[in-house]
């Protein structure tokens, strides 16, 4: 009964974690990029549709918050991963948005891969963190991050410079505008894949740490240690909020939230699995590899792009310039 409570809860709270992100992207049509100016944070605050958004986002992360205090992380955050569907649904009906067949196929190869998972765990009870091997995890992951970060300010970068009119003008007599395009739905597609990535390895980085608190609790016996690890979680939370809505902000809502979905897993199940002691499903290995292969696989079909867009591009632009 705890594990069937724990899987309600997290796709629940995966659901409506995923709403409340589409409604935040609807609102960021009429704002500004999300910085960290104390005016930018006060236009974002007033949008009572941003709010609602932010709401449903919180609520969610409480939903998920009950699941992970009934069953290992490496089993909720695939299981979350069903949220992905409710997602899609709502985004096609409120925001009209469309997905190229490809990304389709994406997001429903991703989306079984993380049912798979969910459908293949075991519970168990021996799962403790374990230090040394967390704190490596955290410079890994502290890595990546930042490296991620110098992506996503050059992407930003290219995609705040654009063109100057009389170039893009002169582009388009000349026939070029069509690789102006290309080159700026590159830019975008990065973008969305960035943010995605950073905001999933947060999201990920947020359960972990909330399960490792109320392990910490039960193990030696401290009350304190799992409000502790609940902040931490809501200090991550927070970040990859932050760095989501600089995504949606520039690309689309599906398409940021399937990456940060499938980020979020795959941190998840990595900490689950390394840090904290959870295993491999004995009995449904072949299945658990299978799932996980799906889930790799979707990501492959999201960051597929055009073959030579970007040096057929480059090339162009220098003939112009």
């Amino acid at each position: 009964m705890p594990l069937i409570q724990a899987i309600g809860l997290s796709v629940l709270g995966s659901a409506a974690n995923n709403i409340g992100k589409v409604l935040q992207k609807q609102a960021t049509r009429d704002l500004p990029q999300l910085s960290f100016d104390l005016k930018c944070f006060r236009l974002y605050a007033s949008s009572p549709l941003w709010r609602v958004g932010l709401l449903a986002d919180v609520a969610g992360a409480l939903c998920l918050l009950g699941a992970l205090s009934m069953a290992p992380v490496s089993l909720i955050q695939p299981v979350s991963g069903c949220g992905m569907a409710i997602l899609a649904v709502f985004s096609h009906f409120y925001l009209r948005e469309e997905l190229q067949v490809t990304e389709q196929a994406g997001v429903g190869i991703a989306i079984l891969g993380t049912i798979g998972i969910g459908a293949t765990a075991e519970t168990f009870e021996d799962a403790r963190p374990m230090a040394l091997r967390s704190c490596a995890l955290l410079v890994l992951y502290g890595a990546g991050f930042g490296m991620l970060e110098l992506a996503m300010r050059r992407a930003s970068a290219l995609a705040a410079k654009s063109q100057p009119s009389q170039l893009q003008a002169f582009a388009a007599e000349a026939g070029l505008a069509d690789g102006i395009r290309i080159s700026a739905s590159v830019t975008t597609r990065r973008i969305e894949l960035i943010a995605g990535a950073q905001a999933g390895l947060l999201f990920g980085l947020s359960s972990a740490s909330a399960r490792t608190g109320m392990l910490l609790a039960q193990l030696l016996h401290i009350r304190l240690l799992a409000p502790v690890g609940v902040t931490c979680s809501v200090l991550f939370s927070s970040l990859g909020i932050f760095t989501q809505n600089r995504g949606m902000k520039e690309g689309r809502a599906v398409v940021v939230c399937t990456c940060a979905a499938i980020a979020t897993i795959v941190t998840g199940v990595i900490t689950g699995l390394f840090a904290l002691n959870e295993r491999v499903p004995q009995r449904h290995t072949v299945g658990w590899c299978i799932s996980l292969l799906c889930i790799l696989t979707g990501i492959s079909l999201l960051v597929r792009k055009s073959p030579g867009a970007g040096a057929k591009f480059s090339k162009q632009l220098k003939e112009v310039v």
